[in-house]
């Protein structure tokens, strides 16, 4: 079981507001959701005038599992996840 995961900071180049507020998921670890850290496109202008938007997403090193447990309103829901890289966006 992952003690540690590795959180990673991805960048990618936006062109308006409603690209910046997009929310995704990943079917292999369905209980999460994943946004930029940005929140205005100001905060993203790099000096080329393009807009560069920053996320995290997390890795479970191989040989490693990651195991989480929520409560939902039916009980609890364990999700576990083998060794790769979680909530890189499509």
């Amino acid at each position: 079981m992952c003690n540690v995961c590795i959180i990673m900071i991805r960048t990618i180049t936006i062109t308006t507001q409603d690209e910046l507020e997009e929310t995704w998921g990943d079917s292999r670890c369905p209980n999460m959701c994943w946004h930029f850290i940005e929140r205005t496109l100001e905060e993203c202008m790099q000096d080329d005038d393009t807009c560069s938007a920053t996320y995290e997403t997390f890795e479970v090193p191989v040989g490693e599992t990651f195991r989480s447990t929520y409560l939902t309103s039916s009980g609890d829901v364990t999700y576990t996840l083998q060794a790769g890289e979680y909530g890189v966006k499509p």
